[in-house]
């Protein structure tokens, strides 16, 4: 404490650098949404928004790699889309769909994987694993999304309604504000896409000139793309070290699933 500057001398730096009109002027020039989403002071942790397990923070984005039919293994049948339900409070990915369609009903499969027993999916996909790997089995009683038109659909109200499911929308064009789910997406991608170079991943290069057509790489089709993912899940819930938490005993949890199974 006797490194901190006293008050008089904080208010003095404070006004002197023009540091209350920073703001007022990033908002002027650049908007509101932008100063909000990449500019705005941070308060607290993501995990710490909500107290409870089973308020899941759900998106989709579209994998980059290409694959081909189960079929015709020299047929590409484009980049497929990955929806995913991530817990807020324990970092669990609790529910994931991969396949080509985008909408309503690719939302309600990640919510049935979500409120699935696990070790019959991964079994289903030749993944052998032990609860405790991916514990989490039934439906949230929030979920956190943007105002994607596949999220605020009529068979999504009806859903909400059966179930008692509360679906909050984020404004749009605000990332941050789910960030768990976003940064989710990031390190599965980071996990597969070096394994997998040069078998139709995309590289930041594609768009320029002279690129690789990452399409003639392709060789995996949507089942063996499917169990990837399956093992990154399974690695970030079981594997992967979080920062310290203890429990009433003292006992030291370092992982998603151990702490929902707390």
């Amino acid at each position: 404490m006797s490194e901190y500057p006293s008050w008089n001398c904080f208010r003095h730096y404070f006004y002197r650098e023009n540091y209350h009109k920073k703001s007022v002027k990033m908002i002027a020039r650049e908007g509101l949404s932008n100063y909000q989403r990449n500019k705005r002071p941070l308060f607290g942790s993501a995990s710490g928004w909500k107290d409870k397990i089973g308020i899941f923070q759900m998106d989709a984005t579209q994998a980059d790699i290409f694959l081909v039919s189960r079929i015709d293994k020299s047929t590409v049948i484009g980049r497929p889309y990955i929806y995913m339900a991530v817990d807020t409070v324990t970092q669990l990915i609790a529910g994931i769909y991969i396949g080509l369609d985008a909408g309503e009903q690719a939302v309600i499969n990640c919510l049935a994987n979500a409120a699935m027993d696990k070790v019959e999916f991964c079994k289903r996909n030749g993944v052998n694993i032990t609860k405790d790997k991916w514990p989490n089995i039934g439906l949230p009683g929030e979920v956190i999304t943007d105002k994607g038109r596949e999220f605020i659909g009529k068979r999504i109200d009806e859903l909400c309604i059966k179930y008692g499911i509360e679906f909050e929308s984020l404004p749009p064009f605000r990332p941050d504000e789910k960030g768990l789910v976003e940064k989710m997406f990031d390190l599965i991608q980071q996990k597969y896409k070096p394994l997998l170079r040069g078998k139709g991943v995309i590289e930041p290069d594609a768009q320029e000139r002279w690129s690789v057509d990452y399409r003639s790489q392709a060789i995996l089709d949507i089942d063996e793309f499917t169990k990837i993912i399956i093992h990154c899940v399974i690695y970030l819930n079981s594997s992967r070290i979080l920062d310290k938490v203890y429990t009433d005993s003292n006992k030291t949890i370092p992982t998603a699933a151990a702490i929902w199974e707390w």
